[in-house]
């Protein structure tokens, strides 16, 4: 690897002198040094916040201690695959997953495994298509939470322990976890046998867990080169102990966001792809606070300059053979339009390894700019525990609360908690009127807790398009329950310019959770209840949406109507 492993250009056009006076400022008060020597108080003045950022900055080296690791992680990869496995489930949520999901998508399917899946989802189609892809004696579950507390990954692990009983002589030698040492998970791993347990150090939080075993766990059952991936690591952390490109990013993303364009909006070539969504948890999560935040635009097909609004600036990733998506043109477009573009350019897939860490550096320069700690998540928390009281009353009730329906049709139905907001029953006529509070500087926000689907995507990609095209405003997709542990806290914690569907569906092939009263099905639609009562009580725009029947069908139909409705709002 050569002595850059990831390239930066920045063209701040008409953020330059916020640009300027960014920079300025984090070199005044010594951001780089004083974050090298893990000072918490760039981020608070107060005690109890600083004491526990503190706790939370392991990243900052962590290169360094998993280097040590290595020759360990080498011989367990080598053991799982002379056991016979050669399936990987990796069971995780939020920074959990989405490193492990960045890995697999980058490097692609080695040749000693039939299959790698990231499992991050609880809804039944998706946990049932893992059930029919793999074989019990020749799979491996990677079981991966900080806490060991979160829901859904202890759900998924329950089902399938359960599955392997009968299936194998020896249920816990399928079974890997990685946790911090005294979680939940560490001692139900140890009472139930197994394989492995590895503890990561107590100081790295989740969504900053990438060069850690959250990671590396992972990239070893990959065959990926771990030195090489922490010498692209090591490589760029020594020139952000004084002030690197990954400081120059967080000034960039802050002024972009003082001058109003805080929508930033990320194309990237089809290698780099993956990478996206975990920059849009770190960013999201770590700036969407106190009313304050930028927000990452992931996914958004790209439009043509006149489509773009003023709050709007841009980041490229790609690598250094490949084109972004949308083409150099459109890039070019933006800068001689005046619009904020920043390039980034990675030498090789290994490079990943500086980019994790360097994005973590910029996230901390926004919190630090921005005065916000980046190391909680206050209103995941809040959805957590939402979640939590509606399957306790479900399971004093047997049923799940239901927001009073204003519209439906065959093949989905509308539900607000506020119906005196919508005069009309009619299914276009209320999407009319909620997409007659959108305006510019808004944004709107997709969430399908459904199964992830290439068809489905195709659906929300059109009504994103719609309202881009139409509206001129930014928009953003979750699938849930996965986005509540990543940008979800942006839409509550963050600026209140979000328009929200949340979107739900028949569970046609249920599941049952092993030691839960309820059922997989059950459980993703308290999360999506639990969500929308969340964005409702911090007067957020709110529809609930309900398929009925088939999901591809009725998302096509639910495309349609609102591509009707925004058409109809901007005439």
């Amino acid at each position: 690897m050569g002595e850059t492993p990831v390239g930066y250009e920045f063209y701040p056009g008409p953020i330059s002198a916020a640009f300027a006076a960014a920079r300025e400022k984090l070199q005044d008060i010594r951001f780089a040094e004083r974050l090298a020597a893990r000072d918490p108080a760039l981020f608070t003045s107060d005690p109890a916040q600083e004491k526990m950022i503190a706790h939370r900055l392991g990243w900052l080296d962590s290169y360094k201690l998993m280097r040590k690791a290595v020759p360990d992680l080498k011989v367990f990869a080598e053991e799982i695959t002379a056991a016979g496995i050669d399936q990987v489930v990796l069971i995780g949520m939020g920074g959990s997953s989405l490193c492990p999901e960045v890995l697999g998508k980058t490097y692609g399917l080695p040749a000693h495994l039939d299959s790698y899946v990231v499992l991050d989802s609880t809804a039944p189609a998706a946990v049932k298509s893992v059930s029919e892809l793999i074989e019990p004696k020749r799979t491996l579950f990677v079981v991966a939470s900080k806490s060991g507390k979160t829901v859904e990954t202890r759900s998924h692990a329950d089902f399938f322990f359960a599955r392997q009983k009968g299936q194998v002589d020896n249920p816990g030698a399928h079974f890997a976890a990685i946790t911090d040492s005294g979680s939940a998970l560490d001692k139900w791993a140890k009472e139930s046998g197994f394989r492995r347990v590895f503890l990561n150090p107590p100081d790295i939080g989740g969504r900053f867990s990438a060069i850690s075993y959250f990671g590396l766990v992972p990239a070893a059952l990959l065959g990926i080169d771990l030195n090489a991936v922490l010498d692209a690591a090591a490589a760029a952390a020594e020139p952000e102990a004084t002030g690197g490109p990954a400081q120059e990013m967080g000034a960039f993303l802050h002024a972009c966001g003082e001058q109003g364009r805080n929508k930033i909006t990320f194309f990237s070539s089809r290698q780099t792809s993956p990478l996206t969504p975990w920059i849009e948890q770190l960013l999201a999560e770590s700036t969407g606070k106190e009313g304050k935040g930028v927000f990452p635009i992931e996914g958004e097909p790209p439009g043509t300059v006149d489509t773009y609004g003023d709050d709007r600036a841009f980041v490229t990733t790609r690598f250094a053979t490949e084109n972004v998506e949308g083409g150099a043109t459109l890039v070019s477009s933006l800068k001689s339009s005046g619009f904020p573009v920043a390039e980034i350019v990675l030498s090789e897939p290994d490079s990943l390894g500086a980019a994790f860490l360097q994005w973590e550096w910029a996230t901390a320069a926004v919190g630090c700019l921005l005065n916000v700690n980046p190391f909680d998540e206050p209103n995941v928390t809040e959805s957590k525990n939402n979640t939590a009281r509606l399957l306790a009353d479900f399971e004093r009730s047997g049923h799940l609360p239901r927001w009073p329906e204003v519209a439906c049709c065959d093949e989905f139905s509308l539900s607000a908690r506020d119906t005196k907001a919508f005069s009309n029953k009619n299914v276009i006529e209320v999407l009319r009127q909620w997409c007659a509070g959108v305006c510019p500087g808004d944004y709107v926000a997709l969430l399908a807790y459904l199964a992830a689907d290439a068809e489905l995507e195709e659906s929300l990609v059109g009504m994103r398009r719609a309202f881009r095209d139409r509206r001129r405003v930014a928009t953003l997709r979750g699938w849930g329950p996965r986005f509540l542990h990543s940008v979800g806290q942006l839409y509550k914690g963050g600026p209140p310019r979000g328009h929200f569907l949340v979107i739900t569906g028949d569970p046609a092939d249920d599941l049952p959770i092993p030691g839960r009263p309820y059922t997989f099905g059950e459980l993703i639609t308290a999360q999506a209840s639990g969500d929308a009562a969340a964005l409702a009580k911090r007067s957020r725009p709110v529809l609930q949406v309900q398929l009925t029947g088939d999901s591809v069908w009725a998302m096509k139909a639910l495309k349609d109507n609102v591509i009707k409705a925004v058409e109809a709002t901007a005439e």
